[in-house]
């Protein structure tokens, strides 16, 4: 990115803010800035659904696809787990299939939990969320992407799908949510394309000049 292109950047130490929410409290207050100022919001999170995974909090058992053995999602929209590889879904589980402890705890957090707690806290913002479930139907994803361009928005929600349209609006916030989930992946590239993705995400902020700010 050019200098004279750059926006404000900031990075949010997550350990200083507590757990309560996904939404840092200085994210929280840039948002609401932004939307006072009519600035467009980009929350990006590389991760669909409602959270990335289940764990058994008695013995640490994941539940994982059977066919690709990465550890199954959970999508709320769907009220199921799923893969986010082949789709594939299973019921949630009431107890642990091992050790049949009852401490089943969702976690890690993806788009629709941002959605929630973006539309929690600012009850009056149009929020709209982009990812493999909501483009999935053409229809739907045509739909979306008009809304997007009418202007119909506050702050949108979304993984890497988003990236791929080329006229998005430069953003007066990017909020860049837990940045670094993709860094845990079982992939020895996993630092170099969650570097990437950051700074695809980061290029939409306007630039310092008008406002333009990341948090990551």
């Amino acid at each position: 990115i050019p200098l004279e292109e750059r926006p404000t950047i900031q990075v949010v130490e997550l350990r200083d803010h507590g757990h309560s929410a996904v939404l840092s409290q200085p994210l929280a207050q840039a948002i609401e800035q932004a939307i006072s100022r009519r600035a467009g919001v980009l929350l990006f999170l590389n991760r669909k659904g409602y959270a990335g995974a289940l764990v058994c909090r008695d013995c640490g058992l994941v539940p994982r696809c059977p066919a690709c053995r990465v550890a199954l999602m959970y999508s709320r929209q769907a009220g199921r787990l799923r893969c986010s590889y082949c789709g594939s879904s299973a019921p949630i589980p009431e107890t642990c299939v091992s050790c049949s402890g009852p401490r089943m705890q969702l976690i890690g957090e993806g788009t629709e939990r941002v959605e929630e707690d973006a539309k929690r806290l600012f009850p009056r913002a149009a929020v709209i969320r982009l990812d493999g479930d909501t483009l999935r139907r053409p229809a739907q994803a045509e739909a979306l992407w008009r809304k997007i361009e009418h202007g119909e928005w506050d702050i949108l929600v979304g993984t890497q799908l988003l990236l791929r349209r080329v006229a998005l609006p430069r953003m007066g916030l990017v909020g860049i949510v837990q940045a670094d989930a993709g860094l845990s992946m079982p992939d020895f590239r996993s630092a170099e394309r969650t570097y990437h993705l950051l700074l695809d995400a980061i290029s939409l902020a306007d630039s310092a000049t008008n406002g333009g700010q990341v948090i990551v």
